[in-house]
């Protein structure tokens, strides 16, 4: 069977070697987790992997200019799990200027090589304990349509029929599927008392951890290491997934997350 081939209008194209579970998206604002190799489409040469020694997956929310406009179009089309050949043109990679000091020349198209991991921190068996939470309150909505007679009469006078309201029940799974709610975040009390005392120090501060804003962006564009207030070190990802100075100041703040 070949690989499903996606030609999208603005010219990325994306195939399919993995497919995803078919339900679950990210859309414009979601973030998302994924590991990825670039190569240059002239050459097959890679200029960076998150799969290479020592690198993890990328974390970036889509719309936030924090990766390069064709892996947000290419991303946006992918289901949870799945992994694709994102081929972008170079007016949606690094254009004229290129990148990296010369690693990705001029007017380059690339290849990315993309494996979704997670959408807003939840992963692929993450989503299918979910999706039993979800077909399990449908259940419980049927359940009570058979044996509460006042439920009943509410959902007929709503829906018409038993089938009409499985029918119903079955499109509210599909859309609380296709959304994917964040994880709940449970946060320790002495945790909240170090955020509180960053917070009055007017440090930035996320997850426990804070990062000085003056030794930042540079770091962080270089593919450099950032130290937090607690000690703890966190490596930006290299440059190439950070389109903009503006995206490499949104990945310091993507780094107190991940550290």
């Amino acid at each position: 069977m070949s690989p499903e081939v996606v030609v999208d209008p603005s010219g990325v194209i994306r195939e399919v070697t993995r497919p995803g579970n078919g339900i679950t998206f990210p859309r414009v604002g979601s973030e998302v987790t994924a590991h990825y190799v670039g190569f240059l489409k002239m050459t097959g040469k890679t200029f960076d992997s998150s799969r290479a020694t020592g690198k993890k997956p990328i974390h970036f929310r889509i719309g936030e200019d924090q990766v390069i406009k064709g892996c947000e179009i290419g991303v946006l089309q992918m289901s949870l799990g799945e992994r694709a050949l994102l081929t972008i043109p170079s007016a949606l990679a690094y254009g004229e200027a290129g990148g990296g000091g010369g690693i990705v020349p001029p007017n380059a198209d690339l290849i990315f090589d993309v494996e979704l991991l997670e959408i807003e921190g939840r992963s692929l068996s993450a989503i299918k304990r979910y999706e039993e939470e979800v077909r399990k309150w449908a259940s419980g909505k049927l359940s009570s349509f058979d044996s509460d007679d006042k439920f009943r009469a509410k959902r007929l006078k709503e829906h018409g029929s038993r089938e009409a309201y499985a029918t119903f029940l079955e499109a509210k799974v599909a859309e609380k599927l296709a959304t994917v709610p964040p994880p709940k975040a449970k946060q320790q009390p002495e945790q909240a008392a170090r955020v509180a005392e960053t917070a009055a120090l007017g440090v930035s501060e996320g997850v426990g951890h804070s990062v000085d804003r003056g030794r930042t962006a540079a770091n962080v564009g270089a593919g450099g290491v950032v130290r937090c207030a607690h000690g703890c070190v966190a490596h930006a990802h290299p440059w190439p997934w950070h389109a903009s100075r503006r995206g490499q100041d949104r990945a310091v703040r993507q780094l107190t997350r991940m550290s």
